[in-house]
């Protein structure tokens, strides 16, 4: 798993890369996107209620 997370301008603030075995662990996330068809923006579901 590897996740880049930036603030408000943009600048990196977080940079995870985890390796999980995969007969041990289970990540789940429930993600929703933000913005109209073409946005490459996603948010946590209870997140997304601030964006609507």
């Amino acid at each position: 798993m590897r996740r880049l997370i930036h603030d408000e301008q943009g600048k990196p603030v977080q940079w995870l890369h985890g390796l999980y075995r995969p007969d041990r662990y289970e990540y789940q996330m429930q993600l929703s996107r933000v913005g109209d068809i073409a946005a490459k923006v996603w948010v946590s579901s209870e997140m997304s209620a601030q964006f609507h």
